[in-house]
């Protein structure tokens, strides 16, 4: 065991940790929103993570049998416990170590304790935990729930650790809002519950023995707020905001799917990968899984994976950012390759839709001005060649950050083939304090010989290349 930490410290420069979280029994609520596949969740990522040299001795396990009880050898999840081991692990950790956070289980989308900067929809996503109850009508908060995790207080930990210079990854294997559509298959689970189908709770008495006071269950008066994660951060989600993410028997026991896709994709990969490859093989592997799942392909979901992906797996890796003048954009070539047109259209809540002339605008970042939250960017590019493009783009944030939009999974070819087109509508989904903009990296395919997909810092001689700003805002102001 000394070896294999010493030899763990030599590889990734720190330690490597793990809290796997797996709620399947909801002790207070009925047996049919009780899920069958987390115990199993967890003991696949036990296994995942040994293959990369975590000591079981760092691998901290809470989680239940799906009976109610502790599973062997783990502490029971519920929210005082959970919020103990966050709290643990925080002093455990030293720079340069790396942690795993992972959860699976259900979550709901509700109202919550206030949050210093509020979401569009005024909710917050909570975690359930394993004492998860519904307040009563008559409650003095304004919330309805007790016993779960809110997002904002995990990431509250997360900031914590980052800022101590701990690279962190997170495996969420929940939903993030619930949905009213359920499979007729009976074998399969969808994690992810609305907050009326939870049970209330019955009396707010003396506790049980063996059960938490309701300080320790309840949640804070304020959210947390969140903090820029611009430097060794690595998220992998098992479904968008408004999708469910399913269970069913995998290999003869329930597993959740997105938990299966990722312990198969960390066995399957070498230890010096990069994340990109990853979720990658991630993505694959669950791709595959909607051929043969007993779930309809219009409900099968779409993981979201964010933050430093071209970084090493183990690595507290920073985010590259764009600067705002830079050498290369002398290089820059004032035409579109032969065959490529680059099409934009933006349109304001109730406005009519304006194309805009990219092939004329000048090369130092034009702005379109002031737009408000709800304004569309309808993106296309068409590829008329007989032969293929090398084609990247941008969002970057008010912050400098960037997000690939395509290629659009993470580790894919940055190549858009012959005689195709590609579209996408993106939208302002609040304001913000400084501009963002859209950035295109066009040129011919030949280009691709010159350039890797994990090394942003050169780009192709003679490429066309645009970067297109706006400054997102509430509302226009009345003339």
């Amino acid at each position: 065991m000394a070896l294999q930490a010493f030899m763990t410290r030599a590889a990734g420069g720190g330690r490597r940790h793990a809290l796997l979280v797996g709620v399947s029994a909801l002790q207070y609520q009925p047996r049919s929103l009780w899920l069958k596949g987390p115990a199993y969740d967890v003991a696949h990522m036990q296994r995942a993570l040994a293959v990369h040299d975590f000591a079981a001795s760092d691998m901290v396990v809470l989680a239940d049998d799906g009976q109610g009880a502790p599973l062997a050898g783990a502490a029971r999840p519920d929210r005082a416990t959970l919020m103990q081991a966050f709290k643990a692990m925080t002093s455990r950790l030293r720079q340069r170590d790396s942690v795993v956070i992972y959860w699976s289980g259900h979550a709901v989308r509700a109202v919550g304790p206030h949050k210093p900067v509020a979401e569009p929809d005024g909710k917050s996503t909570f975690l359930l935990a394993s004492d998860v109850q519904k307040l009563p009508v008559s409650s003095r908060n304004s919330w309805p729930l007790q016993g779960a995790v809110a997002d904002a207080e995990l990431g509250a930990f997360i900031d914590d650790w980052l800022a101590a210079g701990v690279h962190v990854l997170a495996v969420m294997d929940v939903c993030h809002a619930a949905s009213a559509t359920r499979s007729s298959e009976a074998d399969v689970r969808w994690r992810g519950l609305r907050v009326s189908e939870l049970q209330e709770l019955k009396s707010e008495g003396k506790p049980e023995q063996g059960v938490a006071s309701a300080s320790s269950v309840s949640l804070p008066a304020e959210l947390p707020a969140a903090r820029p994660r611009n430097r060794g951060y690595v998220g992998l989600y098992a479904c968008e905001d408004m999708q469910r993410t399913p269970e069913w028997s995998l290999q003869g026991s329930p597993q959740g799917a997105f938990t299966y896709a990722v312990a198969q994709a960390l066995q399957a990969g070498k230890p010096s990968q990069r994340y990109a490859e990853f979720a990658r093989r991630t993505l694959d592997i669950h791709t595959r899984l909607a051929q043969s799942a007993p779930v309809a392909r219009s409900l099968w979901p779409a993981p979201v994976f964010e933050g430093s992906l071209q970084g090493p797996l183990w690595t507290v890796t920073a985010l590259q950012s764009w600067p705002a003048k830079s050498a290369r954009t002398q290089l820059a070539a004032t035409t579109l390759p032969e065959g490529a047109q680059v099409l934009l259209q933006v349109q304001q809540p109730g406005g009519r839709r304006r194309a805009v002339n990219l092939e004329n605008l000048a090369q130092a970042a034009p702005l379109l001005g002031r737009l408000p939250v709800g304004t569309r960017f309808d993106l296309q590019v068409v590829n008329d060649a007989q032969r293929a493009l090398y084609l990247r783009i941008f969002h970057i944030d008010s912050g400098g950050r960037w997000q690939a939009i395509y290629p659009e999974r993470a580790g894919d070819a940055a190549q858009l083939a012959a005689a195709s087109r590609w579209q996408r509508t993106l939208v302002i989904d609040r304001a913000e304090s400084g501009p963002e903009s859209l950035l295109w990296v066009l040129a011919r395919s030949e280009a691709l010989a010159l350039i890797e997909d994990a090394e942003m810092a050169v780009w192709p001689a003679r490429a066309w290349q645009l970067q297109l700003g706006w400054q997102p805002v509430s509302q226009l102001a009345r003339r």
